[in-house]
Parts: structure tokens; C-alpha cells; sequence
């Protein structure tokens, strides 16, 4: 991965290592410094990201929709088209089918599923 001049992203993706994802504050903050970055690491987000959503962990914050939107892109960028289609129906059930952010992101699982 190209971590570009992003040595905090280190710093804080050893912390989750470490941790074995058992730490949610740092696996949120690392989400959260890759969003910030603008970095792509599409294996990252969606093997520890995929870990946080659906081990069902208690995340009070209305930033869990910004994780399922960044997992979901993640697992389709890595192929994992199942993990993907469970951040969908997590940012359906809560944003309702007539989103349009949500029909942008029904049309990258489509062309990555090359359903279209």
C-alpha cells in the first residue's frame, strides 16, 4: 500500500494490529484517519472495517453510516460483494430506498458485480 507521507495512519494501524481489532475507539479512528486522508486502502478498511460491522458492536455515534458508506466501497474494490451488500441493507434500512447517495452506491455494486 502507498502510505504517502500519512505516518499517524501507521502509528494508528499497528495500534488496531496490536489490538486485534478488539479496540473499536481505534479501529474508528483509523476509518476515520483513512476517510480524512483520502488515502485508498481498500483491503485495510474492509478487513477491519468489515470486523467492526458485523461483530454488531455498540457504536453510539451517527458516524457508523460514514463506515458502512467507506466498508461497502472497500469490499467492492476487494471483491468481497457479500460484506458489501450488508453495509447496503444497513444504509437502506436507515436512509430508505429513495436515497440518492444510496442509488450511486446501488450503482457501483452493480458495475462491480458487473450486473448491469
Amino acid at each position: 500500500a502507498h502510505w504517502g507521507r500519512s505516518s499517524s495512519l501507521v502509528v494508528q494501524l499497528q495500534a488496531v494490529e496490536r489490538s486485534r481489532g478488539r479496540d473499536t475507539d481505534a479501529l474508528l479512528l483509523l476509518l476515520r484517519q483513512i476517510r480524512s486522508s483520502q488515502v485508498r486502502l481498500p483491503n485495510v478498511v474492509a478487513h477491519w472495517g468489515g470486523m467492526l460491522l458485523t461483530e454488531k458492536r455498540v457504536i453510539r455515534s451517527e458516524e457508523i453510516w460514514s463506515v458502512y458508506e467507506q466498508v461497502l466501497i472497500a469490499a467492492l474494490d476487494v471483491g468481497e460483494f457479500e460484506l458489501g451488500q450488508i453495509c447496503y441493507d444497513a444504509l437502506q434500512n436507515r436512509f430508505g430506498s429513495e436515497s440518492a447517495r444510496l442509488g450511486r452506491l446501488q450503482g457501483m455494486m452493480a458495475e462491480a458485480e458487473k450486473d448491469w
